[in-house]
């Protein structure tokens, strides 16, 4: 059904081009940035994203998905563009800017993505859908990774920057193809969300739940992105090899999309339990194994477990608006759900930049066993 590509699927490929992806912290460095400064601008950026959640989500489910996903693409681009300004003159300030309009933009789709799918391809496709879009940035971001090499060698940083802004400008477009087919882009008239509505997701025991549950996926995505390297590096492996491992746990992810597929046959919920806990093992593995071959192994088939995991905690979250009698304002409800994440991500990313190895290590298997522990819960899910 899904294996024609239209204008989502584009808009997921042309972000997933990221050239300078490899070399980020890199980029800061060389611009007089600290490793320490790097994370605080990283916690800077989910910062803009959780004071923004709320307003932003308002904004989506006022002026539709489409618009706000197109907003959220001008946004990025501009952020792209300031940082290519903020290496070429050296400016912190520049690079402040860059990660509060990185965060906008981020607030802008934050929601609306979600959102977009949901309504558009409906309950029963929409984690078929989201592991297809995900594939197609999946290979726009091991194109990059490939391709970064040689654009570097004869372009140098600037040359990653500039290729970036293009597939930005690209990723627009596609953004201006998309469907509209979200009843709140067909001029229906959205009743407005009350306090107490959000208030009534806090309150929702298994609202609670599946934020707890997305907050331990956010900091064990920032561990996987940060720590890799450092995980890497504690075996006695060079930091050479994390380009080969980034494109093989890239490759292997792709395989979400026939594992949730053929999940189409399965009950849900089990699995769901299942791959929480497949990720939770894994994680907590992450940090004790000292096995250079059993590490790799394990730091390959991770990002998977917990993508599956993922998909499937967000189609529940999808799902309990609708059981609240909140789908009107899907982005906005989405966008409240997320704040409890962010504020997650901010402490771990502020914590970050003083973590030794010893601690990293500490944070994989906590996060990990946590994750076994929501498995084990999730039982009784009904």
């Amino acid at each position: 059904m899904f294996k024609k590509f239209d204008n989502y699927d584009g808009v997921c490929f042309f972000n997933g081009l990221i050239f300078y992806a490899p070399v980020a912290l890199l980029i800061r460095t060389q611009a007089g940035v600290s490793n320490a400064t790097f994370f605080m601008l990283q916690a800077l950026l989910s910062l803009a994203v959780f004071v923004g959640e709320i307003p932003t989500g308002f904004i989506t489910d006022k002026i539709g998905y489409k618009k706000s996903i197109i907003s959220a693409q001008i946004t990025m681009l501009l952020s792209r563009i300031t940082l290519l300004l903020a290496f070429a003159f050296h400016s912190i300030w520049l690079f402040v800017l860059e990660a509060v309009m990185e965060g906008i933009g981020g607030c802008l789709s934050s929601g609306a993505c979600e959102a977009y799918i949901y309504s558009t391809y409906g309950e029963t496709a929409f984690v078929k859908k989201s592991a297809h879009s995900a594939n197609y940035g999946t290979i726009g971001f091991i194109i990059s990774t490939i391709t970064y090499v040689f654009i570097y060698q004869y372009f140098d940083m600037d040359g990653l920057l500039i290729s970036t802004i293009v597939s930005g400008i690209l990723a627009v477009l596609f953004a201006i193809g998309l469907d509209e087919k979200s009843p709140c882009e067909k001029g229906g008239k959205n009743p407005s969300l009350e306090t107490g509505n959000i208030m009534e997701l806090f309150k929702n025991n298994h609202s609670r739940s599946i934020m707890l549950t997305l907050s331990i996926f956010s900091v064990i995505w920032i561990l996987i992105n940060f720590f890799y390297v450092e995980k890497l590096t504690s075996l006695g492996i060079s930091e050479e090899w994390i380009s080969g491992l980034i494109l093989g746990y890239s490759l292997i992810e792709m395989l979400a999309e026939p594992i949730v597929s053929w999940g189409e046959k399965v009950v849900k919920t089990r699995l769901f339990t299942v791959f929480c806990a497949l990720s939770g093992l894994a994680v907590v593995m992450l940090g004790i194994l000292q096995n250079k071959a059993v590490s790799i192994i394990v730091m390959c088939i991770t990002p998977l477990l917990v993508s599956v995991a993922e998909y499937l905690i967000v189609e529940r979250e999808n799902k309990l608006i609708d059981n609240l009698n909140m789908h009107e304002n899907r982005a906005a409800s989405l966008s409240a759900m997320n704040m409890g994440v962010n504020i997650v991500e901010i402490a771990a990313l502020f914590l970050s930049s003083m973590f030794s190895l010893a601690a990293v290590k500490w944070c994989f298997v906590l996060a990990g066993s946590i994750l076994v522990i929501i498995s084990i819960c999730d039982k009784n899910h009904k």
